[in-house]
């Protein structure tokens, strides 16, 4: 071989495989990665200002995709979010709430997600998703989803000691948090971490308690033991009527008012309704939640001794369903209502 002669070997590629080359270092280039004297690609830094302006053209791309989205749900959407005026920071007391598709509730959490600068995955596999209010003025406070976790991730398996066959038979135990983060303004009061802690509750009440009500279970054992009925936990019958009527209130966008605790009078009885809804054509209705125990009939005995048959129609709702289920208790409400 001649002297100064190149001895390198030569790798020959297709031009497609070129033309790909030269798109990536191009995408590269574009982002500010430049290559160092050692071929390495360096970015010239890693504070969170430059991850923003790296993901700066897919957060631009995922905003014209979800364009027709925006204009047809942002402005319902956006009083849900809070306002320096709306913070109370020592009554913040989150709540999380399930999202479920097709409900107005996933179209608030793919609002929310959409705010962000760094664009958020969609998740694969099992997948729950979650809204977490401020129970203090009902604002968004912020979103969190876990997902399947990435099957081949070597520094996760190195970490906790797998090898590959622990890893086949364990990885099914684990969820990952691909979507976690609190809204403005709460994000500037550690609420991504507020966030963070609501996280192990969340999941671990969803897959071992799901079908499971301590209160419930111990007033079905009392019933069994006594043969009578114990009278349902007023405060969380309480707690459950607010939770409904705020979310009731939150849909109102035919018309349809929702008070708690409205007296009434009523064949010449006076009454007190634990929600009455009015709708804009001044019909009345009765909503009133059950003992799980004893469905369609409204634990409170005043409500339950009204006859539906008359000019003031009474829906009765499963307490259960509201505290498992809120999106599907006020969807059958609403529909009941036209």
């Amino acid at each position: 071989m001649a002297p100064g002669q190149n001895n390198s070997p030569i790798i020959s590629i297709t031009p497609r495989e070129a033309s790909l080359r030269r798109k990536v270092r191009r995408h590269l280039h574009s982002l500010g990665f430049h290559k160092s004297a050692d071929g390495t690609l360096n970015i010239g830094g890693h504070d969170k200002d430059l991850v923003r302006r790296l993901h700066g053209p897919q957060r631009t791309e995922r905003l014209a995709v979800n364009s027709d989205f925006l204009s047809r749900r942002a402005r319902q959407l956006l009083p849900y979010f809070a306002s320096g005026r709306d913070l109370d920071p020592p009554a913040i007391r989150p709540r999380l709430e399930r999202v479920y598709a097709g409900t107005w509730q996933a179209d608030l959490f793919r609002l929310a997600t959409l705010t962000w600068s760094v664009p958020v995955s969609n998740g694969f596999g099992r997948r729950l998703r979650y809204v977490i209010w401020d129970a203090h003025n009902n604002k968004l406070l912020g979103v969190l989803a876990i997902g399947d976790p990435v099957f081949n991730l070597s520094v996760r398996d190195g970490f906790i000691g797998w090898g590959a066959d622990e890893r086949r038979e364990r990885l099914v135990n684990v969820m990952d948090a691909y979507v976690l983060g609190a809204l403005p303004p709460y994000n500037s009061l550690l609420g991504g971490k507020m966030v963070a802690c609501l996280l192990r509750r969340s999941f671990k009440n969803k897959f071992e308690h799901s079908l499971l009500d301590r209160h419930i279970g111990a007033q079905l054992l009392r019933y069994l033991i006594d043969g009578e009925l114990a009278e349902f936990s007023p405060s969380r019958l309480a707690s459950s009527t607010a939770l409904l009527c705020s979310d009731l209130q939150r849909q109102s966008a035919g018309g349809t008012r929702f008070d708690m605790d409205a007296p009434l009078e009523t064949a010449g009885v006076t009454v007190t309704a634990p929600i009455l809804a009015t709708t804009n054509d001044s019909r009345r209705f009765v909503i009133a939640l059950s003992d799980p125990l004893t469905p369609r009939h409204a634990a409170d005995a005043s409500i339950a001794a009204l006859d539906s048959s008359q000019e003031l129609p009474v829906i009765v709702e499963n307490e259960l369903i509201v505290r498992g289920n809120l999106p599907a208790a006020t969807r059958r409400i609403m529909a009941a209502l036209r």
